[in-house]
Formats: structure tokens, C-alpha cells, sequence
């Protein structure tokens, strides 16, 4: 009998599937009514209290299947190395290092070349063993400093004109 892959694994999964650009593979992981939440987080932008860590919702893996396509255009040699994971009923928790190579625009900012790397966290939320909801956390204007761009010199209005991409680069309102 074939032993079922643990939640944390198909989770793992995700994250290669991710790294390899392989999109075909996310239907074998990724449930119908999957929702994907996604928190901006950053610090200096949050001190300005010029957004409110509200979550952003896109519904759909065909919409996923598009934020990963623009995901890895964006950046490439794409990695995770993870520090820790939690799994509990039906979610699993990933705090990871992210390393990646800005080589095509990203909210605005031309490709630099340059190595990020940066920290995250996934939740992902599991129903009949497939990804129903992923909630993902990491600090963005921690990678705009790390492109070139010093964000402790920008203006309210620069950061909002940035965060406004954002939004715009996740297809939301």
C-alpha cells in the first residue's frame, strides 16, 4: 500500500515546483478553491503607517499559476532553504531564507542582476490533502533595498506610488 505524502511534504512540494518554474505540477497540489492571502509586510512602510498589513486575496489557481509565471520571469535561481516548519491538523507553517536573482522588472523597478535574499514565512491551510490557502509574509521594501533603491530616503509619496504597484502587480483594489 502506498504510504500518503505528509502535508508538510506536499507543502515542500510547492516550494520546488516554485523553484523549478514546473506550473503543470501545482494541479497535483493545489485544491479548486484555493485562495492565496498575501501580507505586505514591511517595516519602514508600516512606520509610515502607510499600509495596514491588510491581507490581499486572489482566488484561483489559474491566478496562482500567474503569480508564479511573473514570480520566476522576475527573478531566477530561485531557493528556499527552510529554518523551520510546524505542522498542525490542517496547516503547516514555513519560515524560510529566500534567495533569488533580480534579472526583469519587479513593481516598477528595472532588473539589477543582483542576488537577494531575504527572509519568509508561508502558512498554507490544507483540505482533502491539497493547498486550499496560502498566506505569505516576507518584508518588500527589504528587497528594494537590497536592488539598490534606499527606501530610508524615500518620500510618503514614493513609498505609496511604490506600494500602489504593488497592488497593482497583485491585481487587487
Amino acid at each position: 500500500m502506498k504510504k500518503e505524502r505528509s502535508l508538510k511534504d506536499i507543502g515542500l512540494h510547492f516550494f520546488r515546483i516554485v523553484e523549478s518554474g514546473n506550473l503543470n505540477e501545482l494541479d497535483e497540489i493545489i485544491h479548486p478553491d484555493y485562495t492565496a492571502d498575501s501580507a505586505i509586510v514591511s517595516e519602514g512602510a508600516a512606520a509610515l503607517s502607510l499600509i495596514d498589513n491588510s491581507t490581499i486575496s486572489t482566488p484561483g489557481i489559474d491566478a496562482l499559476r500567474r503569480r508564479i509565471q511573473l514570480f520566476v520571469r522576475q527573478f531566477a535561481n530561485i531557493s528556499h532553504t527552510m529554518h523551520d516548519i510546524v505542522e498542525q491538523d490542517d496547516k503547516v507553517v514555513f519560515f524560510y531564507q529566500l534567495k533569488m536573482d533580480h534579472v526583469d522588472y519587479w513593481s516598477g523597478f528595472p532588473p539589477t542582476g543582483k542576488q537577494i535574499i531575504t527572509s519568509g514565512a508561508h502558512l498554507m491551510h490544507f483540505q482533502d490533502r491539497k493547498i486550499i490557502r496560502i498566506r505569505a509574509q516576507m518584508g518588500v521594501l527589504d528587497i528594494i533595498k537590497q536592488i539598490g533603491v534606499n527606501y530610508d530616503r524615500m518620500t510618503e509619496e514614493q513609498i505609496t506610488d511604490y506600494l500602489n504597484r504593488v497592488k497593482l502587480f497583485l491585481d487587487i483594489d
